[in-house]
C-alpha cells in the first residue's frame, strides 16, 4: 500500500483510493501517474505513485487530500523497472491500465474516456 497527501490550497476534501487487478508478476513496480487535465495527459502527470510488487501484494495506493475536481490515471507494470512502458512490434510488452478500464483503439485511452470526477472519498478499480 502507498499513501500521498497532496499539497496546496485549503479546498483539499476527497481521498482516492486505486486498486490494481489482473495477474501481476512478483517483479518490478507498479507505476500510477495522476493527471488533472487533457493537456497534461501522459505527458505532465500531476503525482507519480510507485508500489513494489515483490514487496507489497496489495496493490492499492491511496491518494489524500484532493481537491474536487476532474482526473485520469494511467497504470503500468513496470516489470524491468526501467520507468517506461516497454513497446514491441505489436504493442506494449507490459501491463497497463487507465481509470475508468478505458481502451484506446490504436494507442492509449483519451483522457475524456479515463477521466473521472472527484467530489468525496472515491474508490476506484483498474484492471490492468
Amino acid at each position: 500500500m502507498v499513501s500521498l497527501k497532496a499539497q496546496g490550497d485549503e479546498q483539499m476534501v476527497a481521498n482516492l483510493t486505486v486498486k490494481i487487478e489482473g495477474s501481476i508478476a512478483s517483479a518490478g513496480k507498479l507505476q500510477l501517474a495522476l493527471y488533472s487535465s487533457e493537456n497534461d495527459w501522459l505527458k505532465n502527470e500531476m503525482k507519480t505513485l510507485y508500489i513494489d510488487v515483490a514487496q507489497d501484494d496489495n496493490h492499492t495506493f491511496h491518494i489524500e487530500g484532493l481537491s474536487v475536481g476532474t482526473y485520469a490515471i494511467a497504470v503500468i507494470h513496470d516489470k524491468n523497472n526501467n520507468g517506461e512502458l516497454d513497446m514491441g512490434m505489436m504493442g506494449p510488452t507490459e501491463k497497463y491500465g487507465f481509470s475508468n478500464n478505458a481502451r484506446g483503439m490504436f494507442g492509449p485511452a483519451t483522457y475524456s474516456d479515463a477521466s473521472f470526477y472527484v467530489e468525496y472519498d472515491e474508490v476506484i478499480t483498474i484492471k490492468l
